[in-house]
């Protein structure tokens, strides 16, 4: 999308909504990490849980801004971060099980972040066929 008229490369006002929540939700899950570190019940921090945090964050931060930026490759990341998401509660899912909805997610909190971050990916990759189509 390189070689867009100025007015098709306007980013979308919802687009701008994202990257400022993305920002937020950065420093909110900083926080939380860090939170983790500092106050683990067991005495050991949960390294591996945290590793997996701070993987997503950076996913997710390198899709959007990709994606922020109109590149065809956004939705690769933020793809991989959901697939990482869901496959991590899955484990939790499978591990805790009626628990891992009482701790800490609640169906609807689930539900909606990944029908967010699906609706978004669509979106991402909807950019890379409209690039791909002659005369779009």
């Amino acid at each position: 999308m390189e070689n867009l008229p100025p007015k098709e490369k306007e980013r979308p006002d919802w687009v701008w909504f994202l990257l400022i929540l993305y920002g937020f939700g950065v420093v909110i899950s900083f926080a939380i990490i860090l939170f983790m570190l500092l106050s683990s019940k067991s005495g050991q921090p949960d390294l591996v849980g945290i590793g997996i945090a701070v993987v997503v964050i950076a996913l997710r931060g390198v899709g959007l801004v990709r994606l922020f930026y109109f590149k065809t490759d956004a939705w690769l990341y933020l793809a991989l971060a959901l697939f990482i998401i869901v496959a991590n509660d899955a484990l939790d899912l499978i591990l805790g099980g009626a628990d891992f909805f009482l701790q800490r997610h609640p169906i609807p909190q689930t539900l909606g972040s990944i029908a967010t971050a699906t609706a978004i990916i669509i979106y991402a990759f909807n950019l890379v066929q409209k690039e791909k189509s002659p005369g779009a």
